[in-house]
């Protein structure tokens, strides 16, 4: 395999706005061009085409495999196995964890391009490390592919969210937590894993989802030896951060680092999304089905963009706010003042009849009580007056166990 180049990665966002916005949108449009396409038309090692985009995403996805389960060498340690003998003499089930990676109809075809990509013929993965903990909500992932060459070059991928429900959970962390225990893990991941590769190797960190989130954590926090070894940065529609994880998070070189791609109807890769340096792709889905990266377009050796998102995924950004605040304003927020109080009303009267209904309820309980009680209980009401004297005599307490016990044996107080 050709040595991969060491020059640095072109990041398409720092183009012209890329082939996309030309004339080769119009010969795009005709076909539309996935993932799968890219591995099947582009056969050239990495001297030839440098690492991009598109290989992130690919490295991204294949992290949702478990290859840990490849019986017959270990992947959990240093020395890297290669991929095709981990896809070839395992049982296709066997990598399959739940989630939207089992359910994709284009895994098959894409295990197969991948697999035939002379590009990605010598793809080793090593380290890999997954941890699940309900009992924390914590769901971690995460592996070290590589290339060969003179000058290797290491992706550290994170995987996303997976089937599992402390998965689910997690990310719904993700809002109002400043930091959660995947974070953690994969900031002593990154740190651990770089310690041990040569000091000369290439260094890429990336993920899908909440992978990507990961990978901005682990390279925002990690110490600044190893961070300086971190070429680039990919987040593939991952969310951002409730606070910014560390300083270096808001400077110009960790910018210039990162790559954040999302698609045009984005809704995870604009939750808590302040910033604008993303690249918008155009995907062949729709709605939220878009989170899907095979559904992600290409265009020769990027991604196939657009200027900016559509309105429905502006609406999920943090800054979208104020856009929301307009509508009590005006001739709108009238209108919409209207249909909040009509709301506020039927659920009123929804509440009051359900009230009326329990009380009528509870007078037929007590109806139905009283008349089931025996004859000697019941005699007790016709002494009313009596026992009321009796009872302001003796007082409250001492007249109810009294009382208690005249019932218990059949008398009639008097």
């Amino acid at each position: 395999m050709e040595e991969p180049n060491a020059e640095p990665i072109a990041r398409a966002a720092r183009e012209p706005r890329h082939p996309s916005l030309n004339t080769s949108l119009l010969s795009a449009a005709s076909h539309e061009h996935t993932m799968v396409d890219y591995l099947k038309n582009h056969p050239q090692g990495f001297s030839e085409m440098p690492f991009n985009s598109v290989d992130s995403l690919i490295l991204s996805t294949l992290s949702y495999l478990d290859l840990d389960s490849y019986p017959y060498e270990d992947v959990l340690g240093g020395d890297g196995v290669p991929v095709v003998d981990i896809v070839r003499f395992s049982e296709f089930e066997s990598f399959l964890n739940g989630g939207w990676i089992s359910a994709s109809k284009e895994l098959p075809a894409f295990v197969e391009a991948l697999l035939r990509c002379r590009r990605f013929a010598d793809l080793s993965v090593r380290y890999f490390v997954q941890e699940d903990a309900a009992a924390i909500e914590k769901q971690f992932c995460a592996c070290t592919f590589s290339f060969g060459g003179k000058t290797p070059l290491y992706y550290l991928a994170f995987r996303g969210t997976d089937g599992t429900l402390a998965g689910w959970k997690e990310d719904f962390n993700l809002s109002y937590r400043k930091v959660i225990p995947s974070q953690r893990s994969a900031e002593r991941y990154v740190s651990g894993v770089l310690s041990a590769l040569p000091s000369d190797a290439r260094i890429m960190v990336g993920g899908h989802s909440k992978g990507g989130n990961l990978a901005e954590f682990a390279a925002a926090t990690v110490d600044e030896t190893s961070y300086e070894r971190i070429e680039r940065i990919f987040n593939h529609d991952g969310p951002s951060f409730l606070n910014s994880p560390s300083p270096r998070f808001e400077e110009q070189h960790f910018k210039d680092k990162l790559d954040k791609t999302v698609p045009e109807s984005s809704i995870f890769g604009m939750m808590l999304e302040h910033r604008d340096d993303f690249s918008v792709v155009q995907s062949q889905a729709t709605g939220i089905f878009q989170h899907n990266p095979f559904s992600w377009l290409t265009c020769d050796d990027d991604f196939l963009y657009q200027e900016s998102l559509n309105p429905s995924a502006a609406f999920f950004r943090p800054d979208a706010r104020p856009l929301v605040e307009k509508l009590h304003t005006g001739a709108a927020g009238d209108l919409h003042r209207h249909h909040i109080r009509a709301h506020h009303l039927k659920r009123r009267h929804k509440l009051a009849g359900v009230q009326r209904r329990v009380a009528t309820e509870r007078r037929r309980r007590l109806t139905r009580r009283q008349k089931s009680r025996p004859r000697n209980q019941r005699d007790h009401l016709a002494h009313y007056p009596q026992l009321r004297k009796r009872r302001k005599r003796i007082g409250t307490r001492a007249f109810r166990q009294l009382h208690r016990e005249n019932a218990c044996h059949g008398e009639v107080g008097g």
